[in-house]
Parts: C-alpha cells; structure tokens; sequence
C-alpha cells in the first residue's frame, strides 16, 4: 500500500509530460521483483507435496456456501474498480487534471497503512457479516458522494470514505475464506478469492464507461452505491445464515 501510495501520486505527476515513462518504469520493477523471488525466495512446499491433487479448480466454486460469498464479493470489486477509470473521467469532466487525480488515489494507500492496524482490532470483537456490511455501506457512500465532489479535497473525502470501506472488510475477507475451506484446499480457495477480484479488475474499468455513456456520471455513481448497498443488505440477512460467522 505504500507503493501504491508513491505510484499514484508520483504517476499523476508525470502523465502530463512523461506518460511513456509509465510503462518503461512499471515494466522495469516487475522485471525487477521477479529476479528477486527467483533468486531469494525458497520454494516452501516440499517436492512430495507436489504430487499430492485433491479437489479441483472449480471445487470453491461449486461450494454454495463460498460461491455466495464469491458472488457479493465480485460485486463489491466491480464498484471499487471503478476508481481506475470513472474516478479520472468524473474530475477530468469537472476540470481536474492527472495530478489531482494521483493524489486522490494516492490517500487509499496512505490511510490504508496508517489505520489498517487498528481497524483490525475492532473488526475481531464483532461479527465478520457485520463487519462486510459495515464495510459495503462506507464503500456505497464513498462511491455515492462522488457525483456532488467537485474539489481535490472532496474527492480526497470520498476516497477516504470508500478505503476505509476496504480497510474494514479486507481482513474480515480472508478470514473468512479461511474459515470456509477445507484445511488441505485453502489454496485453491484462496485462488478462488483472488481470482474473483482480478475479474473484477479486468472487467471493471471497461465495464463502467459504457453504463455511464447510457445513464450519466451522476446516475452512475447512485448505481454503484446502492449495489453496494444491496451488499451490506446480503451480508446481514444472508451471510450470517450461510456462513454461520
């Protein structure tokens, strides 16, 4: 999080005059961790484990009780993607250019690394499915208030909003796919987990600009907080029965 805090931020100033920069530089750190992990990392799985196959790769999702926490998962990520590309569109629409957008997406990491540590505490004293849905309203209401930001402050607001939403439900996610798989395919499920919010990020951000050309930026933002609201209206009639957290 605290390199997404630098990247943002340090990507928005360079957009303007440097945009190719982007690239060559992100190409350059992948390249970069990968030499590290090949050459530092140890392999933690013993060669016999290896042969060892139980279950498949659509095991999690054929289980009900985690498909149901995949689906409203899925639809939580689909709305917090939006920032990669709505977000832009909305502030370049109301005259905000690259920078101001860099440092709005730069408070998500910065907030995330100074409260994720307290907020973890308060999530173990209650109940995961509160937790989410707690999480899912602040998420809608960060999203939601974007339609009346018009100022770096406010949207740095409303970015405060929905990271506190992710910072709130983060922790409690992987509990709870933890808690639901079995002990010898948390692997797979946790695959399964990640595998949710990728699809997410790759449809997401192609996905938004076409709901908006058909109901508008104000509109949009509405829809994206009342499906989160829906969410948090699962979580608390549905989750807490299925998941049995």
């Amino acid at each position: 999080n605290l390199g997404v805090s630098f990247a943002t931020a340090i990507g928005g100033l360079l957009a303007n005059s440097y945009f190719h920069l982007l690239f060559w530089g992100d190409a350059a750190t992948t390249l970069l961790l990968a030499l590290i992990v090949f050459k530092y990392v140890p392999e933690s799985i013993r060669r016999s484990e290896h042969s060892v196959q139980e279950g498949s790769f659509l095991t999690p999702f054929v289980d009900r009780r985690f498909a149901v926490f995949i689906a409203l998962s899925f639809a939580i990520a689909m709305v917090f993607f939006q920032h990669l590309t709505m977000l832009a569109e909305d502030m370049r629409a109301k005259g905000l250019g690259a920078e101001a957008f860099g440092m709005a997406v730069a408070t998500n990491g910065i907030l995330i690394v100074f409260i994720q540590p307290w907020v973890a505490k308060w999530c173990g004293r209650r109940p995961p499915a509160h937790i989410l849905a707690f999480g899912a309203v602040l998420t809608g209401a960060g999203f939601g208030l974007t339609t009346l930001a018009t100022t770096p402050i406010a949207y740095f607001g409303t970015v405060a909003l929905w990271t506190l939403g992710e910072i709130v439900m983060a922790p409690v996610n992987s509990t709870i796919v933890a808690t639901l798989a079995p002990s010898h395919l948390r692997g797979r499920y946790q695959g399964a987990f990640g595998l949710s919010w990728a699809l997410a990020f790759s449809i997401a951000p192609s996905l938004g600009p076409r709901i908006q050309q058909w109901v508008g930026l104000p509109m949009f933002w509405i829809s994206c907080a009342c499906l989160c609201w829906f969410v948090a209206f699962a979580h608390l009639h549905v989750s807490r029965r299925i998941f049995a957290v």
